[in-house]
């Protein structure tokens, strides 16, 4: 296409300078002008082509939830569920980088992450017995939580792959008069994860998920009542 311009417009220069005409042609002038709007609008373009979505589906299943409250039961235990707020700057997943960085796929939830992680803790609670109130308490604790970091990164190589997460979730904890903010980070493992591609990025992501959960019985349900 961009050929083709270049020819069109050096052609119809050469017929100005032959006919002796001290203006430009016409059809130059069009020819130019679009040869601009061309070269202006086609560079964004082709930028474009290297960064796409792709969607992960993303969940907690029931076996992961009955293996985390089998070690750390909350039976009878009461609390006020307030949900979960994302706060994070932006709402990816994360991103892997392929094709030695010519080419960038940003991974983004089947939708939004705070409704995913706001469903994984009803879960987790009614699993591990704890009981959701409706009203408040002196002896009840409300909770609620920020996604402050849930992301991963990764770079495909032409063999390897490589990926790294990280999570951060802030637990705000009210009691009576008191209030507690506890701070949670978790790091993602790779390891005994053979699958490739957007399926391995899914694997990590989901066991982050799961990894995550697994602490809130360690360091939250410790002080409810």
């Amino acid at each position: 296409m961009l050929s083709h311009f270049l020819r069109l417009f050096h052609k119809l220069l050469c017929h100005s300078r032959e006919s002796g005409n001290p203006g430009l042609d016409p059809r130059l002038k069009h020819s130019g002008m679009t040869l601009i709007l061309f070269l202006l609008f086609s560079v964004p373009l082709s930028a474009e082509t290297l960064r796409r979505e792709e969607i992960i589906p993303l969940e907690v299943s029931q076996t992961n939830l009955r293996e985390i409250c089998s070690t750390y039961s909350a039976t009878g235990k009461k609390v006020i569920w307030e949900g979960v707020r994302d706060v994070r700057p932006t709402k990816e997943l994360g991103m892997q980088t392929r094709k030695k960085g010519k080419e960038v796929i940003v991974f983004v939830p089947d939708r939004p992450l705070e409704k995913i992680m706001d469903d994984a803790f009803r879960n987790l609670f009614q699993t591990c017995g704890v009981k959701n109130q409706q009203r408040a308490s002196e002896e009840t604790s409300k909770i609620s939580v920020e996604i402050v970091e849930f992301q991963l990164t990764g770079e495909k190589k032409l063999v390897t792959e490589k990926q790294k997460g990280m999570s951060r979730l802030a637990y705000l904890i009210t009691r009576g008069p008191m209030e507690t903010r506890l701070e949670i980070e978790v790091e993602a493992s790779e390891k005994e994860i053979r699958k490739t591609g957007t399926k391995r990025f899914q694997a990590i992501t989901e066991r982050l998920l799961v990894d995550t959960l697994r602490e809130v019985p360690k360091q939250v349900f410790a002080d409810l009542k």
